[in-house]
């Protein structure tokens, strides 16, 4: 058994093996596998800290079957502890000889022993592959938690501490609503945020505006309206020493709902001077510092998640289905779930402004089969995004599936799209014709579709991915 003077290896009365933290900064993960213990017991004396944070991180992130999913469970009041580390661990104990710690260790190391050891595929897919087995381990589910640090306004711990930043999260969680598609999770509806179109942000002020000259500095008043007289004016009219009296009949107003009402508000703008009844309802990014209407915004679905009978069995063969793997992400493009999403939203707007907004695509053949290495493919298509990205209005929107490379760009003309369009066909010939591995074995081309009232996602994007 391994030990240092801080932290410990007990066997408890139940004969299980506990690791002992009782010092974070000591703590060395090569010891949970090294000495074979049934247990993690994090002692957390008076507070939860970061350091502690970090421990239950480093287990977690381990690539080791039997580290990553060894039993953790803590000391301490569970009110102490941030919510995301008590999704992480598996129970609060009051010593190493609590009953509960043998029952939970117990039935999670009889399911981790059911599950064989396998190679871990790349790295969005091992996230989801490690978060299976957790699930299947714990027979919990996969739930999000609020984190005012996180984009979306939501995490899910398990996922979360394997990801470094926002473009990573948008690589990772599409895979979950692929696994709801393939038919290994099952989804449960939790909430539904409200997206920056620009930046995908869920932190907005929602404030009111000037329709004359926008400022968000306004004064609001109450409308009263004197029944005896019918006279109809701001609050500040009526008042007189602290008492309501009308200015037309000079009446004193006792009563709301006998003597007098108020039926709406009106507003001051104390910077132009304007009185208005009905001002502008602006959703300010608080990321991006975009201005959006908030029809604008994008309604986003947070879900809990939960294993199905054929999720369990992939928990234990590991995700190979060729459905659910490692999207090809390029800088300046969005997961395809949220691109739909985005396609939606332009739909509506087409139906309610009668705006014009353009879908398009670029779409690669292979003349042969298996002609490239992922490595080569990965390359060409990286190539390809740039010479997109360079040559299209800033207000588009991109997105790659199925070696398509899709965009909208809203509020442009069909026939200028079309024309860089064909341009950016030109100058991907020219790319593959200049590449000996390339040429001959790749053809490109382009579709172009202006959105109609008509339209849906599926119409629009199956003729775009359609060869």
């Amino acid at each position: 058994m391994g030990s240092n003077e801080q932290n410990a290896i007990l066997s408890n009365s139940e004969g299980r093996l506990i690791l002992l933290v009782t010092d974070a900064a000591s703590f060395n993960l090569a010891d949970i596998e090294d000495n074979a213990v049934d247990a993690v017991a994090i002692d957390l004396h008076v507070e939860f800290t970061y350091e502690t944070g970090k421990v239950i991180e480093q287990i977690r992130t381990s690539n080791a079957k039997k580290t990553y999913l060894s039993p953790v469970f803590l000391f301490n009041d569970p009110d102490e502890i941030p919510e995301r580390y008590l999704e992480l661990t598996d129970g609060i104990v009051r010593s190493p000889n609590d009953p509960k710690l043998g029952v939970i260790s117990e039935r999670i190391n009889n399911s981790i022993d059911e599950l064989p050891n396998i190679s871990l595929p790349p790295y969005s897919t091992r996230i989801i592959t490690k978060a299976f087995r957790f699930l299947y381990t714990r027979k919990r589910e996969l739930r999000p938690i609020i984190d005012i640090g996180n984009v979306y306004g939501y995490v899910y711990p398990f996922i979360d501490i394997h990801i470094s930043n926002d473009q990573s999260a948008q690589e990772i969680l599409p895979l979950l609503t692929d696994s709801v598609s393939e038919g290994y999770l099952s989804s449960t509806f939790m909430d539904r945020v409200h997206l920056c179109p620009d930046c995908f942000s869920v932190y907005h002020n929602i404030r009111e505006l000037c329709p004359s000259c926008t400022s968000a500095q306004l004064k609001a008043e109450n409308i009263m309206h004197h029944f005896v007289c019918a006279y109809v004016g701001p609050e500040s009219d009526f008042m007189v020493e602290g008492s309501l009296v009308c200015p037309k009949c000079k009446k004193v107003c006792r009563h709301i709902g006998v003597d007098y009402d108020k039926p709406s508000v009106a507003y001051e703008c104390q910077d132009c001077k304007q009185f208005f009844q009905e001002p502008v309802m602006e959703a300010f990014c608080m990321n991006c510092k975009s201005h959006n209407k908030l029809e604008d915004l994008m309604p986003y679905d947070i879900h809990s998640f939960k294993l199905t009978s054929l999720g369990k069995e992939i928990a234990k063969s590991g995700i190979s289905s060729p459905t659910l793997k490692d999207e090809t992400f390029f800088p300046g493009f969005i997961p395809y779930n949220i691109f739909t999403t985005y396609l939606q939203f332009e739909i509506d707007r087409t139906k309610r402004y009668s705006s014009c907004t353009i879908v398009g695509s670029i779409n690669l053949r292979f003349t042969q089969e298996d002609v490239l290495s992922k490595q080569q493919l990965n390359k060409l298509q990286y190539e390809i995004s740039e010479i997109i990205l360079k040559s299209s209005p800033p207000s588009s929107i991109f997105s790659f599936k199925n070696n398509t490379f899709m965009f909208i760009v809203p509020d442009e003309f069909q026939f200028k799209i079309e024309k860089q369009l064909s341009e950016n066909v030109d100058s991907l010939s020219k790319v593959i014709d200049s590449n000996d591995t390339y040429k001959g074995r790749i053809l490109t081309g382009f579709k172009i579709h202006e959105i109609e009232e008509d339209d849906t996602v599926d119409v629009i994007v199956n003729e775009m991915l359609s060869s």
